[in-house]
């Protein structure tokens, strides 16, 4: 008997990432994008309004309010998908739909709401302006989402209904793909009868192919069922006829030490084997090697064999284990291994005999720690405890077994199930933006500003969901950062949670060398140089996890929390006095530069909660927020002070430089 992993090696390893296809993009989710996807066209090809309003100069506007409104004269109404044929002049405004292009002569819009309309009868011929706007509001700007001659999306990325979504804006209706592997699927057994035909005394269904073939369906495989074939080498051969233009070929049944045992037996003479039993329960007779099909041409091709067990529950368990991956491979996926979790067992397992025992569990998360309960009896032939199992709890084979309250690794039978157990309480998801699909290193920096850990920002949930979904469209390094600029010493929370994720690298900042970055930028918020990390100047995108703070009525929001990243000694502050003191424009003005500043694309998450506090943080209290923030910086605090009706100086700062900057 060889082990799990010895096992896998040797199917990984005739798996081939499969040939290109062009299909239509409805077609393609779960597949991998073969090409490099490039946009001909801006998007939006033109400036257009985010919102209902009014289309304005922007200085028509100065000084409207609610008690001094600004009366204008409305000269036409311009819907999305048409355009304006009038020119605003000083004292016009039009009316205008979310998505209208914006008329020529104006630079700004005022919402519906914060106009006189809805105390008009109707259509008017002049319009009040209650709010002053500046230039640029709630424009979109052309190719503000894409950019003519940008790559969109990269090769190897797995499509998605948002890529889907993405190609269609592009005008893709075709697209190039790894292809989907066909895997053929023969059941053998003189015991087996077909589904839908009656059932004589002491014969059973054919159960194994229809969960096989679910399964290669689920995973992105093209199931081909061959049917039934009886306990001798005649039949068996002759249903393989129909799989030898397969990618993969799936049997159940047949590969034990019993007299009818055949299917062993004919892959010697139709091929070759590489290996039939594995030190596994259940599972335990499990046949691999190739036979010999055809390809184009009549040209000979070896097609991988995985000769499962009859049990039912050992046929799904092996090919969770080894099916799976090997499919996934063959679609040019990178994400090969299965989900897991750590969890308390709450029921003992035995296992006697030096193999690796996987036992069907139920997962439930509780405060914050999981926990496994067994489905019920674990025999090989109930297949009914695989329905209620949403996850396989690992039992090494150096261990006799397992006590109620060990810890126990746990393969999740379904990722998305998982997800929803992690947030099952606060709806968190992460959509990682398309960038990441093309960094070599990301870099998460969780809060760390003080020893006692923020209760969501440090969380294994909040990071695990983070760093799985970056794992669904990259395999770039993943750094955790944690400690506090200077070296000062943090309490290690992300060794504690004992992370097991492939390629994430533990870093502490007292170990990063601080470097010097010259501000490319001339503008008139320009700080002279400012010091990071050189691990952020080798990571091409950051992921900054921070919690909303409110102090004493004042929003600290995303962008503040990067000045963890800046040492004070070398803002020249005084020591002890805050960030507010570090820099003589203030602490806004510090942070709109950084916006502009900072070397590499910027992705923020904002947590479900708001840290309240006085003048001591550590002491504060959590208070439920109820919201998720994923976007670009700038458009995420902006969402999030509208929300929790704050004034940040530095959103100001930002929009006044980039309106700046863009004409």
């Amino acid at each position: 008997m060889i082990s799990v992993e010895e096992a896998l090696d040797k199917v990984l390893g005739y798996a081939n990432v499969l040939g290109e296809e062009e299909k239509p993009i409805l077609d393609c989710p779960g597949q991998v994008l073969a090409e490099d996807i490039y946009s001909s066209i801006d998007i939006p090809p033109l400036d257009n309004s985010a919102m209902d309003g009014y289309a304005v100069r922007a200085e028509d506007s100065k000084g409207a309010s609610e008690k001094t409104p600004r009366f204008l004269r409305v000269i036409d109404t311009v819907a999305a998908g048409t355009i304006s044929g009038c020119r605003l002049e000083a004292g016009t405004a039009i009316r205008i739909m979310t998505g209208a292009p914006v008329p020529e002569g104006a630079d700004s819009i005022v919402r519906f709401e914060d106009t006189d309309e809805a105390s008009r009868a109707g259509p008017a011929a002049e319009i009040g302006i209650l709010k002053e706007v500046g230039a640029g509001f709630d424009i979109r700007r052309a190719g503000e989402d894409v950019s003519r001659g940008a790559k969109v999306l990269s090769k190897g990325l797995v499509i998605r209904p948002s890529e889907v979504g993405v190609l269609a804006s592009l005008g893709r209706g075709t697209v190039r793909v790894i292809r989907r592997p066909e895997v053929a699927i023969l059941a053998t057994g003189d015991e087996l009868v077909d589904v839908g035909e009656p059932l004589p005394a002491g014969r059973i269904y054919n159960s194994n192919s229809y969960g096989l073939a679910a399964l290669v369906r689920c995973y992105g495989g093209i199931p081909k069922m061959l049917g039934i074939a009886r306990d001798n080498e005649d039949s068996v051969v002759a249903s393989l006829r129909s799989a030898l233009d397969a990618d993969m070929l799936i049997t159940s049944g047949g590969v034990s030490l019993g007299d009818y045992d055949v299917v062993k037996d004919v892959l010697a003479k139709q091929g070759e084997i590489a290996f039939w039993t594995v030190r596994m329960k259940p599972g335990k007779p499990l046949a691999f090697g190739t036979i010999n099909g055809v390809k184009g041409a009549g040209t000979v091709k070896k097609i991988p064999h995985l000769g499962l067990p009859g049990n039912p529950v050992g046929s799904m368990v092996t090919f969770e284990l080894f099916v799976r991956p090997a499919i996934l491979k063959m679609m040019g996926r990178k994400d090969l291994a299965k989900p897991s979790v750590k969890a308390v067992i709450l029921d003992s397992v035995v296992n006697s005999d030096g193999r690796r025992t996987f036992a069907r569990v139920v997962i439930e998360e509780r405060d914050g720690q999981y926990f496994a309960s067994l489905t019920g009896p674990q025999g090989s032939g109930i297949l009914s405890s695989m329905s209620r199992a949403n996850g396989l709890a690992v039992i090494s084979e150096d261990r006799t077994g397992v006590e109620a309250g060990d810890t126990v690794q746990v393969l999740m039978l379904d990722w998305e199930r998982e997800l929803g157990l992690i947030v099952k309480d606060s709806e968190y998801v992460f959509e990682p933006p398309p960038v990441v699909s093309r960094a070599r290193r990301v870099l998460i920096k969780p809060s760390a500003s003080y020893s006692l850990p923020y209760p969501v920002t440090t969380s294994r949930e909040i990071l695990s969901v983070i760093i799985a979904g970056i794992r669904r469209v990259s395999e770039a390094d993943i750094l955790l950062l944690e400690g506090l600029p200077g070296g000062a010493a943090v309490k290690p929370v992300y060794q504690d949670l004992g992370y097991d994720f492939p390629r994430v690298i533990m870093l502490d900042v007292k170990d990063c060398i601080w470097v010097e970055v010259d501000n490319p930028l001339p503008k008139p918020l320009a700080v002279p140089t400012f010091w990071i990390p050189n691990v952020i100047l080798s990571s091409d995108y950051l992921i900054t996890v921070a919690p909303l703070r409110v102090v004493q009525g004042s929003g600290s929001l995303s962008l503040a929390n990067l000045l963890s990243l800046l040492p004070s000694t070398k803002y020249g502050g005084r020591e002890g006095e805050g960030w507010p003191d570090l820099y003589s424009p203030g602490i806004d003005r510090v942070l709109a530069d950084l916006y502009f500043t900072l070397p590499f694309d910027l992705g923020i998450i904002e947590a479900r909660q708001k840290f309240v506090s006085g003048d001591e943080p550590t002491k504060g209290e959590v208070e439920d927020f109820g919201k998720v923030f994923v976007g670009e910086p700038y458009e995420v605090d902006v969402e999030a002070s509208e929300l929790l009706g704050l004034r940040t100086e530095h959103l100001d700062l930002i929009k006044v430089t980039k309106v700046g900057f863009e004409s």
